[in-house]
């Protein structure tokens, strides 16, 4: 008996020392919400990375071109650049949000990021093998935020029961 009023006190003092506004998003949840919590955390933070990044791409393409070791040399890499690094990336962020706000595409924001951050990090994965260069920080920091990103969205997945796709 002592130990569960124990945990109870610990739970309690660890929710107390959360900001007050997340504090009553996670109290206001019923179990259903409270299941969703990690992949809503990964869909948001997935959100606001793709669609920064997605903007900077877009405003200017030769910031992301020099971070991955690429030269833009005429209009039609500008143009490549700012679309597949800018327009995909917020249309992807902008997805994960639409994932978060309704409960009907939870589950489809999640296979997206498990199957498009994954295949990007295989991918990225199978680059780093092939060629004999050093591999910059840019290249290890993208691999680790896909791999990370990819398997936590693979694990609220698995705690998720809804359908994947809305009825």
């Amino acid at each position: 008996m002592w130990q569960a009023g124990r945990r109870i006190r610990q739970a309690d003092s660890k929710r107390d020392s959360l900001p007050s506004g997340f504090q009553t998003w996670v109290l206001s949840m019923g179990n259903r919400d409270h299941d969703m919590l990690l992949g809503k955390l990964i869909l948001c933070i997935s959100a606001l990375v793709l669609i920064l990044y997605g903007i900077v791409s877009l405003v200017d393409p030769a910031i992301p071109a020099g971070l991955a070791g690429l030269v833009i040399t005429n209009s039609d890499g500008y143009a490549e650049i700012a679309s597949m690094y800018g327009g995909l990336q917020i249309g992807l962020g902008l997805f994960c949000l639409m994932a978060v706000r309704r409960p009907e595409y939870y589950r489809a924001g999640l296979v997206l990021l498990v199957i498009l951050i994954g295949a990007v990090a295989l991918a990225r994965l199978l680059g780093m093998l092939i060629t004999d260069d050093t591999i910059t920080s840019y290249t290890w920091g993208a691999l680790i935020y896909e791999c990370t990103t990819a398997t936590i969205a693979a694990l609220a997945l698995s705690k998720s029961t809804q359908p994947i796709l809305p009825e």
